[in-house]
This record gives structure tokens, sequence and C-alpha cells, in this order.
């Protein structure tokens, strides 16, 4: 089944293109202002392509502060099939079942800061790298169909996760050949030199063409004059993620399906 979208018929060109598997594009960034409709094309409308193709597909929202660089591996193993990822699952296991020290009583008051720290440098400086060359490594093994990373709300996370995906992460997937990864958010920071010639920037601009979202309130069997249609979108400055949100509440029966 289609997902109606509102002029975004460029952008889908591009991420059908990431999935060919000669192709030479491996990662998609897709940058835009809010409300042009970028968690719907992540979300909804790539992830809908990508299966339809038989290929696996993650959907990884980066915006909620309680999710670590581990929880997003894990995440993302759960949601390929953590039958998958034998080598990852030893070690996340492993991590998981790591002693804890435990310092009780007068020594807990001068120790409790030098232990975090050695706790945060362990955290950071070994098991992130190695979970995340245990995930690669299994990664790899997946060769019978392409795979889908997708990173919803980049400009969201802190900045020691982005560093992770933008700076090892996608500089191990991009080896893959059937690995293919697209990242969201209001901005992106610049590709690394080591993986740049494998990716494409897109940005989804403001739509102001009445046609466009006319033939999407027809679509989703919106109930709205063409001439309201042309005022709500001209109200909302074109943005087609509040267009669809705005239509979706008010202008829609329940029963219909949107996708």
């Amino acid at each position: 089944m289609h997902i109606p979208t509102i002029d975004r018929e460029e952008a889908i060109i591009h991420f059908r293109q990431l999935l060919e598997l000669e192709s030479p594009l491996r990662i998609l960034r897709l940058v835009g202002a809010p409300k042009m409709g970028k968690t719907h094309l992540l979300t909804k409308v790539f992830r809908r392509i990508a299966e339809q193709q038989a290929a696996h597909c993650t959907v990884i929202d980066l915006r909620n502060p309680q999710q670590t660089i581990t929880t997003h591996l894990h995440n993302t193993c759960s949601q390929i099939g953590y039958c998958h990822f034998p080598t990852f699952d030893r070690a996340y296991t492993e991590w998981l079942n790591r002693p804890q020290i435990q310092i009780t009583g007068l020594r807990a008051i001068f120790a409790n800061f030098s232990v975090r720290a050695s706790s945060e440098s362990f955290n950071t400086d070994h098991v992130i790298p190695h979970l995340t060359r245990c995930f690669v490594s299994d990664l790899q093994k997946l060769n019978a169909r392409i795979v889908v990373l997708i990173f919803d709300q980049m400009d969201n996370v802190a900045p020691e996760t982005q560093a992770w995906l933008m700076e090892v992460l996608l500089v191990q997937l991009q080896r893959l050949a059937r690995v293919r990864v697209v990242v969201g958010g209001r901005t992106m920071p610049e590709a690394l030199g080591s993986y740049a010639m494998y990716c494409r920037d897109y940005e989804l601009a403001p739509v102001q063409k009445d046609s466009a979202y006319i033939d999407y309130c027809q679509k989703v069997g919106a109930s709205l004059e063409e001439q309201s249609i042309r005022d709500v979108a001209k109200a909302l400055l074109y943005a087609p993620g509040a267009f669809a949100e705005a239509v979706l509440v008010f202008c829609v029966p329940k029963d219909v399906p949107h996708g």
C-alpha cells in the first residue's frame, strides 16, 4: 500500500537508489527544518518501501535521552532479529553481567568520584568500540538481504552519541556492501572523508505548490474545499509535516486508513 506524501517524490527516488545493490550510494543524510516531514518519511514511507523490497529495516529514534549507545545497538539487533547477532549477544551479555564494584562506608565517600570516572572511562574507551565491532561483524554475515538502518532525530542526541554514530559506526558500516544507512535531522555534521564519497545529502524544503496539498487531501479522504486547503497550507508556511498533522487530526474520517 502506498503511503501518501506531500511532494516528496524526489526524496523517495533517492531512497530507492540507495536500495539498489549496485549503487555506490551507502548513506543518505536527510535534513530539513521542523515540520518538513522528515520523521514521516523515515519511519513510515522509507520503512514501507524497504520492507516491500524484502530488506531488513530498522528505525532507531535517537531523541530519548534515556537511550544509551548500547541500548541503540541492542534495539537495532532486536528489530532485525537477535538470532542474527550471536557475537554481539555474547559481548552484550558479558557486559551486562560484569562484576560491579561495591564500596561502602567512609571509603565510599572518598572513592565515589574516582570509581565513577573509571566506570565512565571503561564504558567509553572499551565497551562501546568493542560492542560496535561485534555488531558490525555480525551484520557483515547477513548476506542474503539488504539491511537498512534508519536513525531519526540526529540533532537531539548527546554529543557523544552523535560522535559515535558519525565517526565510529558509519566509518565501519560504509565498508559493508549490503548495508544502507539513512540519518535524519534538522542539521547534520559534515561527513567524514573516509565515507563522504558514499554519502548523499538531501534537504527537505517547504512545498509551495497548492496542487500537492490538494492531491494529498484527496488521497487521505480529507473533507476540505480546495480554497481551504490553499489557506491552511499558506497559514502553516507551506510546511508539509504541519499540514499533514492538521489535516489528519481534524479533517479525515477515523475509519479512513492513512498508511
